[in-house]
């Protein structure tokens, strides 16, 4: 549920090797810009490991997971909807 909330507020820790990054922290005019509505989600040592979804994508998986925990962790089943639907 903190990484949930972590997406929802845009405040996922980041590392050296693995992180995610929005695209509202980039400017247009930006060498590294991704485009709008974009998440930049990074793993590895190098600039070849990484991946760029749309916002939407982001959600699809993220209910996946949702889903997922709840079936394990059906006593949270509300809060995490809650979460998820912020």
């Amino acid at each position: 549920m903190k990484v949930l909330d972590g997406f929802f507020k845009e405040d996922v820790i980041r590392r050296d090797t693995i992180g995610v990054v929005f695209s509202d922290e980039f400017d247009e005019s930006d060498e590294g810009y991704i485009g709008e509505d974009k998440v930049l989600f990074y793993y590895g040592v190098d600039d070849n490991w990484h991946d760029i979804i749309s916002f939407g994508e982001l959600c699809n998986y993220l209910q996946l997971v949702c889903d997922f925990y709840i079936d394990k962790h059906n006593e949270e089943a509300e809060v995490v909807k809650d979460i998820y639907k912020k």
